[in-house]
C-alpha cells in the first residue's frame, strides 16, 4: 500500500515538471468503430481499433 503510494506522489511531482512550451500543438486521428464477429452461431459486438486507418499522434 505505502509502495503505490509514494509511486503516486512521484508521478504527480514529475507531472507538475513537464510543461508545454508556447505554441506546442497535439495533433492525430484516432479512428474507433463497433464490429461485429459473428462465429458458430455466436455474435459479438465490440469496439474496435483502427477500423478504417491506423491511430497516429503528433506534437
Amino acid at each position: 500500500m505505502k509502495r503505490s503510494i509514494m509511486a503516486a506522489v512521484v508521478i504527480g511531482a514529475c507531472c507538475q515538471m513537464a510543461h508545454a512550451k508556447e505554441g506546442a500543438q497535439l495533433y492525430g486521428v484516432i479512428d474507433m468503430g463497433i464490429e461485429r464477429l459473428t462465429y458458430d452461431n455466436t455474435s459479438l459486438n465490440r469496439l474496435g481499433s483502427g477500423v478504417q486507418s491506423t491511430d497516429r499522434i503528433g506534437i
